[in-house]
């Protein structure tokens, strides 16, 4: 998984670009992460983090060092 952009300025709504680019973003990359609590960045281009529950994403987050004010949070139904 890769960094978020960061270099894009802090906005407090998410741009029309993330919706767009999460609508087609390939379902079968959200496979390996069904059942589990994903981390998108602010871009929705990609999945920046992943954990069986909210508390462990955020620590991934948080240790990886991304901002979790940066990316949005989701969850991918297990069917």
């Amino acid at each position: 998984m890769s960094e978020p952009n960061t270099d894009i300025p802090k906005s407090p709504w998410l741009t029309r670009a993330f919706f767009e680019n999460q609508k087609n973003f390939p379902r079968e990359q959200l496979d390996p992460f069904r059942g589990e609590y994903i981390a998108w960045s602010w871009e929705g281009d990609r999945v920046v983090g992943h954990a069986p529950t909210h508390e462990e994403l955020w620590q991934q987050l948080e240790a990886a060092g991304i901002d979790s004010e940066r990316v949005v949070f989701d969850f991918v139904d297990p069917e």
